[in-house]
């Protein structure tokens, strides 16, 4: 897979530009008690920046926070504001998305205070930035809008072309290519008008990008060896590395390999010199494809190999699959099935790896689909609504001049105005239906790929022989999945119960899902409430709970245990769900701990109990989510309440497996009746033998 390159721009709240040798001088302006304050700090706002930001980003991050703390003094809020800014940029830079996104939103509250619109308008950007590197379209995209609206307002061109190129970046991850090269070519036009060298540079890499997708190869080649020659001319190295990628893979694709090597090896030149592990990578891989189009095995073998050591320095995911891929091909073509085997092991593993984050991004990008329909919808309401007003004008003038006329015409006027109205809501209501289906496809797709993560719970299941699960989702994805993985001679399995139901309760389940078989696979963790303290720390780093304005404040609920089959012992660790254990018709219960994995990082992060219990062959083991006892139904329209599920399965807990998992769905038809079912649901149990 050849990889092409996007020229994302963040425009910050401040851009100081000074050259090296004045670093001493700021340093000494900030340290001269005798200079004004708000001199002193914006000779320490270019010395953080200009000396430290992209060097060393820890330092620039202390710097900043003297700077902070001397504009708290001085109740300075702008350079307050620009201090956070600097933090959160560094931050961003050491891929701290977390951290950066609260010190971007604390420095936007700031620049409101002080009515600071162009700090306002380039917090949006920042923090957009930070949501794209997260593959959180709906609300990149979101941010960058506030941000082109603010810099509209202020007529700041600079940072309209820079959002316009941002939201071209958004639809073009999205496929949604006609739009994106629109924003492109208005960045362009934007800049070209500021005769801004590399934004118009940048501009036209983007558009380049659009007709290389699109197949129009003469005009990808003008856009791209014009940005090329642009990006010479202002020794930007960066952005001539990745014109010469780009170009690379259009010759490429039309075979021209030796034009394609020439592009590629100028592009590794000065990635060897930028230090460039993650650009390396990519360009060792696209070498390696380059020979296996050209049938030379043996020097592909060689530049995979260096791909995938490249990508392990900096475990690449999708780097190293692609690597192991091109070497899986290279060997089978050669015939060298035990290597190509090998690499086809790999490959695999790293998919398993890669498939929870592909299928996150799959369904971001039907929530990005989602805000396109609402956005449609509202643009065409608000179309029809200023139509049925004009048309109401036009016809309150027209009554009055033709009363006269005969109530005949009136009538006839007023068919001909309903006929047309109603030819608008036809169309709009074709257009929404249209949206809608493209929506539920969407859903279906992702409902595939949650079934496929989750065990297979058939009679073929060896990890759990003598067992069930009744998982009845709301909707086509679930919020609640069950998990069941084995170590040695331990079982640890377990019901989950994540906040919501749908598309947004699928999102949590897919991030928890993962942090569970890493917490088995990757750290060995057997221990119920280590693995609970694993799934939380996670999920609260994953969701971003830190920010006021965009953490997912919910989290995990769960009952978790780990059946040591040599022991005969089981541990349970439990957050608000309960472990049930029947022996002999007798109930023996476990009560989880009163909060939720998942805290926020405020909080203190809460250590979970774990329990030890003595188990003998045939008790009966149940764990579940709320789903089931939450249910409403019967004679009054009630819930079934978590008594009345313990006592319905006092009663089946002696029945086999299978019937007991019969006799749940049969209850729950019989109790939900004609009602809708209101959260999805999960039921384990587990015979033990």
């Amino acid at each position: 897979m050849k990889k092409i390159i996007l020229i994302f721009l963040l425009f910050i709240a401040v851009l100081p530009v000074s050259a090296d040798a004045y670093l001493d001088s700021l340093f000494g302006v900030w340290q001269d008690a005798s200079k004004p304050s708000e001199k002193r700090l914006a000779a320490m706002l270019d010395y953080a920046w200009d000396g430290y930001l992209y060097s060393q980003p820890d330092s620039a991050y202390y710097f900043a926070q003297q700077m902070i703390d001397f504009a708290k003094k001085e109740n300075l809020k702008v350079y307050m504001a620009d201090g956070l800014n600097i933090q959160g940029l560094a931050r961003e830079e050491q891929g701290g998305y977390v951290e950066a996104l609260t010190l971007f939103y604390q420095s936007k509250k700031l620049y409101e205070e002080v009515k600071d619109s162009s700090g306002i308008a380039a917090s949006w950007q920042n923090i957009g930035s930070i949501y794209e590197g997260i593959s959180d379209y709906p609300r990149t995209l979101s941010s960058y809008q506030e941000s082109m609206l603010i810099y509209g307002l202020l007529e700041n061109k600079n940072g309209m072309a820079s959002a316009n190129n941002n939201i071209g970046i958004v639809y073009k991850v999205q496929g949604e290519y006609q739009k994106a090269l629109e924003y492109f070519e208005k960045s362009l036009a934007l800049f070209s008008e500021l005769n801004n060298e590399r934004g118009i540079a940048n501009a036209l890499q983007n558009i380049g990008t659009i007709h290389y997708e699109q197949k129009k190869y003469p005009e990808a080649l003008m856009n791209y060896n014009n940005s090329l020659s642009l990006y010479r001319k202002l020794d930007d190295a960066w952005g001539e590395a990745a014109a010469l990628n780009n170009l690379g893979s259009l010759y490429q694709d039309q075979d021209d390999h030796d034009k394609a090597l020439d592009c590629y090896n100028q592009s590794l030149s000065i990635r060897e010199a930028l230090s460039d592990n993650h650009g390396l990578a990519q360009i060792f891989h696209n070498i390696g494809n380059v020979y296996i189009d050209k049938g030379e095995y043996s020097s592909a073998i060689s530049w995979c190999n260096r791909s995938l050591t490249t990508a392990r320095k900096f475990d690449g995911l999708r780097e190293r699959r692609d690597a192991c891929k091109c070497l899986f091909e290279a060997y089978q073509s050669l015939n060298n099935s035990s290597q190509a085997l090998a690499y086809h092991i790999q490959m695999e593993g790293l998919d398993d790896s890669l498939q929870s984050v592909q299928t996150f991004e799959i369904l971001r990008q039907m929530e990005f689909q989602s805000q396109l329909v609402t956005d449609s919808l509202v643009r065409e309401e608000e179309k029809l609504r200023v139509k049925i007003q004009h048309d109401d004008e036009i016809h309150e003038r027209e009554i009055a001049g033709i009363f006269f006329l005969g109530v005949g015409l009136i009538l006839l006027f007023v068919v001909i105005v309903l006929f047309a109205r109603n030819r608008e809501t036809r169309k709009a209501r074709d257009e929404v239906a249209r949206y809608a289906k493209g929506i539920t496809d969407s859903i279906k797709y992702a409902k595939r790929i949650q079934n496929a993560i989750f065990p297979d719970w058939g009679n073929e299941n060896q990890i759990l022989p003598n067992s069930f699960v009744f998982f009845k989702p709301k909707d086509l994805v679930s919020g609640d999945f069950y998990f069941a993985d084995k170590l040695g001679d331990k079982t640890i399995f377990c019901a989950v119960d994540c906040t919501g139901h749908g598309v947004p309760g699928a999102f949590v389940s897919i991030v928890a899902n993962n942090l569970l078989t890493q917490a088995v696979r990757q750290e060995g963790l057997t221990k119920p409430s280590d693995i609970l303290g694993y799934l939380s720390r996670g999920l609260t780093n994953t969701l971003h709970q830190t920010y006021e304005e965009s953490s997912v404040k919910d989290g995990v609920d769960i009952a978790l245990c780990c059946w040591d089959r040599k022991s005969n012992t089981l541990e349970y660790a439990g957050a608000y769900n309960p472990l049930l254990i029947y022996r002999d018709g007798e109930l023996l219960e476990t009560k989880g701990d009163k909060f939720s994995c998942g805290n926020f990082l405020e909080e203190e992060i809460h250590k979970f109990t774990n329990h030890e219990i003595p188990v003998q062959k045939g008790d009966m083991v149940y764990v579940f989510s709320d789903g089931y006892a939450d249910q409403f139904g019967g004679p009054n329209g009630k819930k079934f309440m978590a008594k009345q599920l313990r006592t319905f399965l006092q009663s089946i807990h002696a029945k086999t497996v299978d019937e007991q998992h019969a006799l749940l769905e049969s209850q729950l038809m019989s109790w939900k009746g004609n009602l809708e079912q209101v959260d999805d649901i999960v039921v384990m149990g587990v015979r033990i033998s």
